[in-house]
């Protein structure tokens, strides 16, 4: 298991480095206010839908069912092709209505932005530029959910380096006669051209090419399509908790694109451990569901949770302790000025509270989705998405976009804690003495290296005020010696072991 989430988790990181320096160029065009508020608004709603279709419904509805079938060896290829095809027609009527709506629909999704104005046409106009990346991402997922029950999880995981690469082009060439928000968004739905076509094309030289087809529904067509309505709102909790997020903030200048930058620093520990793990494990774990292998299954996932909470709780104690070093070094450019960076910092924080529940919530979800079981998370979702909303109302009267990051937070840590109860009420998961222990030794080698990296920090804090690569040098040094002191704690000191099966 180890070897394939590195392995996954390289590529990924990869994507995400040159994702920061996308945000970074952007940040430095754009600022935190204005037209970053813009393109950002614009930007989540093809982004949100698209991770409803490619990262909820589709990989955890559509994985379980195609391993089944590749095991049994019933025409596997032909389901995949039944599911691009349903989704092609589906996409283009949806994105077809999307563009016919974009002002409704985009009022929903930001009612600060008032209706008519500059700020709100601007986003209209955007967002259907952007359309041609939801339609093109959603069928590349089918694509990539393919080649992951092929064991091939590295094209999903380097494919967003196109998206990054584009819009980095797009901000680096000259801005002839228009706005960067132009750029930018034609860039976004270039990429999505591009990684359709990559994914594609490996398929093919693997001999599991899509084929266009419109043959009647079978059983298990009729399944998918059960399971992926279902695990809508089940798989997507935190693009739904995004969402709200997106609403909130438009009531303050420059709130969404503080949300935004702070998530994005967030998402770097999220994907480099929470989805390359459950994307690695959800072809183990239904396979094993096929097999009726339950005991293994929780096994496996205790592995999962013993090297997820191994890694990802020094990452999120390293964004609690030092945000304003991560982002003096990362976005503190251009019209990214001070003010936008002492915004940033407590969201940064806050979020990254929720980063040990994100883990929980991605591997416990996997023994739902492989037995086919979808209406219990999707209501446990629904309660953790009324938790954030009503957090969010409170919250922000008091204080203000800090309060929407705290919500989201609680929301998130809602829905682990409701997944866990409920599987060992119906005795589907046990933690394992192993894990219970370790899991103190994980958050006393955290607490160390904290007490370390802010040391560190301190002593490096003129640094962080000077040009980009001293600035960047001095978060390295910081990064190095807080993994080197957690490490050195748990594996040394402490004397625990990697889970690596």
């Amino acid at each position: 298991m180890l070897r394939r989430v590195f392995a996954f988790s390289a590529g990924t990181l990869v994507s995400r480095v040159l994702g920061l320096l996308r945000d970074t160029l952007i940040a430095y065009t754009l600022g935190a206010q204005g037209l970053s508020d813009i393109f950002l608004a614009a930007f989540r709603l093809p982004n949100l839908f698209r991770s409803y279709f490619a990262e909820g419904a589709l990989s955890a509805s559509f994985v379980p069912i195609y391993a089944r079938r590749l095991i049994k060896q019933d025409l596997p290829q032909r389901f995949a092709s039944q599911v691009f095809s349903s989704l092609f027609v589906f996409l283009s009527v949806f994105c077809l209505g999307m563009l016919v709506f974009t002002p409704q629909i985009l009022g929903v999704f930001t009612p600060g932005f008032s209706v008519g104005s500059y700020k709100f046409n601007l986003a209209v106009e955007l967002s259907r530029i952007m359309m041609v990346y939801l339609f093109c991402m959603s069928l590349s997922s089918v694509v990539c959910a393919v080649l992951q029950a092929h064991n091939c999880f590295f094209v999903t995981a380097i494919s967003p380096v196109l998206l990054n690469c584009c819009v980095i082009i797009s901000g680096l060439i000259p801005h002839w006669g228009a706005s960067p928000v132009y750029y930018f968004s034609v860039a976004v739905s270039l990429s999505g051209v591009f990684q359709l076509a990559l994914t594609l094309i490996v398929a093919a030289r693997k001999d599991i090419g899509m084929k266009f087809t419109l043959s009647p529904r079978d059983g298990d067509m009729k399944e998918f399509l059960k399971r992926a309505m279902m695990s809508t709102l089940s798989g997507c909790i935190t693009q739904v908790n995004l969402w709200l997020n997106t609403l909130f903030a438009s009531f303050y200048s420059g709130a969404i694109s503080y949300m935004y930058y702070a998530d994005r620093l967030n998402q770097l520990p999220q994907a480099l451990v929470g989805v390359s793990m459950s994307t690695v494990l959800l072809p183990a774990i239904s396979k094993l569901a096929v097999e009726g292998s339950t005991q293994r299954m929780i096994e496996m996932q205790n592995n999962a949770l013993d090297l997820g909470m191994t890694l990802m709780v020094p990452a999120a104690a390293a964004l609690i302790a030092i945000p304003d070093a991560l982002l003096l070094a990362l976005l503190n450019y251009g019209r990214f000025d001070y003010l936008a960076i002492g915004n940033t910092v407590p969201v940064v924080a806050v979020l990254a509270t929720s980063l040990p529940s994100f883990v929980a919530i991605k591997i416990l979800l996997l023994f739902f989705y492989a037995r086919g079981e979808f209406k219990i998370p999707a209501f446990f979702s629904f309660i953790s998405v009324v938790v954030n909303a009503i957090l969010s109302y409170v919250l922000m009267q008091f204080l203000g976009h800090v309060g929407i990051a705290i919500a989201s937070s609680a929301g998130s840590w809602t829905y682990a804690v409701l997944l866990l109860v409920y599987l060992k009420m119906h005795n589907l998961y046990s933690m394992s003495e192993e894990l219970s222990r370790k899991l103190t030794y994980i958050f006393l080698s955290s607490a160390i290296m904290v007490i370390v990296i802010c040391m560190a920090k301190t002593l490096l804090t003129p640094f962080f005020f000077q040009g980009a690569i001293v600035k960047i040098s001095s978060l390295i040094v910081v990064v190095l010696l807080g993994v080197l002191v957690y490490f050195f704690s748990l594996l040394v000191m402490f004397r625990q072991k990697l889970a690596v099966e």
